[in-house]
């Protein structure tokens, strides 16, 4: 029986390291070849010429492009050493290894399948294929974020909390309540750790490039995007009115997320995440791709009759993209904008209303939660669908 276990291991782990090196050796050769690429005069790495420029070599120019917090930042100036077309080429890998790993595992390797299809066919990872931005970074952060709180892993989470604010109008509602759940929840030594970490790497790196960043933010204009402020100023709506249609966004998220456990599943964080891009001043259509790998697609795999809606959203833009319509979902000359907004808005009341519905019958144990809360949390198997483990 022990040596049949051990031949088991031993395959698998046979296996894996067959696999590693399959997929090391095409990432390299995939690398190899972009370096035939012009990209400068190719429609692909629009946004990421920006950002290399921004960061070339190691300095930060932060009136050219880049916003990022330098706290995040500081985790990305590996990749402004290397050439524009190699560090280009990682961030193509890195995103097709944050579609795959976004996917929940599943007993039935269709159901893997079928997710990472659903991400990977995507309107959104189309845009962030062609743009290549920060999107990537955030979704692995995420997934190590709502890991590591899970299984009380205080360096990783510090870290991959400072990492996925490197978007931080995808998640800086999700950063808030996570940061109080922690303090709520999590043992006090974890707490400790954590915010000894992310205090240290905070205060050194404001230090290093605090006033830039902030001076670059004061300059900047938000007159472009997706988010609820951007579109609704463009048709015409009331400041006042936009003020406050941000305000009862972000209050009723965070009543939810308040009034409900403190686990954070994929459906919570995708809550936190829409209305992140809601209320946030802009965010921008290759965003979307964050709240799309993270809830959306678990969602349609998990509850087909609500999620698969939200999916044929997030790809409606395809209509256009094969000509059957005269551009009416562009984004400059027709209803992109519009739709986008409303898509996160679909997305957003979905998510909350999921979240509200399923967690409101834990809501009443806040004395509780410490001592409930000593021990890794584990999340519950799905017995209705296939789901093996959830990731988070």
């Amino acid at each position: 029986m022990g040596m049949r276990r051990y031949g088991s291991t031993a395959a698998r782990l046979t296996l894996l390291v067959i696999f590693g090196a399959a997929i090391g050796a095409i990432s390299l050769r995939f690398i190899d070849m972009t370096h035939a690429l012009d990209l400068r005069a190719s429609p692909l790495a629009y946004d990421w010429e920006i950002l290399w420029d921004a960061t070339r070599g190691g300095h930060v120019q932060w009136d050219a492009g880049m916003f990022s917090p330098p706290w995040a930042i500081i985790f990305i100036l590996p990749l402004s050493h290397l050439s524009l077309n190699t560090s280009w080429a990682i961030m193509t890998l890195l995103g097709a290894t944050a579609v795959a790993v976004s996917v929940p595992r599943y007993r039935e390797w269709q159901w893997q399948l079928i997710g990472i299809l659903l991400v990977g066919s995507s309107y959104s990872y189309r845009r962030y294929f062609i743009d290549t931005n920060y999107e990537a970074i955030a979704i692995l952060a995420v997934l190590a974020v709502l890991v590591a709180y899970r299984q009380r892993w205080p360096v990783l989470f510090a870290l991959a909390g400072l990492i996925c604010t490197i978007k931080p109008q995808i998640t800086f509602l999700l950063v808030l309540v996570v940061a109080f759940y922690s303090y709520q929840a999590a043992p006090r030594r974890f707490f400790a750790q954590v915010s000894m970490i992310v205090g240290a790497v905070v205060l050194l790196s404001t230090l290093w490039a605090g006033k830039p960043w902030l001076d670059t933010l004061a300059t900047r204009p938000f007159d472009y995007g997706i988010s609820l402020a951007v579109t609704g100023s463009k048709l015409g709506a009331p400041a006042l009115a936009l003020h406050a249609a941000q305000v009862l966004i972000v209050g009723v998220t965070l009543a939810v997320a308040y009034l409900g456990n403190r686990k954070l599943s994929r459906a919570k964080a995708g809550m936190l995440i829409a209305a992140s891009l809601l209320s946030a001043p802009f965010s921008n259509l290759h965003s979307a791709l964050v709240l799309l790998a993270i809830a959306v697609v678990p969602l349609a795999l998990e509850r087909p009759r609500i999620g698969i809606w939200l999916v044929l959203l997030f790809n409606v833009n395809y209509v256009d993209y094969f000509h059957l319509t005269d551009n009416f979902f562009d984004m400059h000359a027709g209803y992109g904008q519009v739709l986008w907004t409303s898509i996160l808005a679909a997305s957003w009341i979905t998510l909350t209303a999921l979240v509200y519905v399923t967690e409101r019958q834990s809501a009443a144990y806040p004395a509780r939660l410490r001592q409930l809360s000593k021990q890794p949390t584990q999340e519950p198997r799905d017995k209705r669908r296939r789901i093996e483990h959830t990731p988070a």
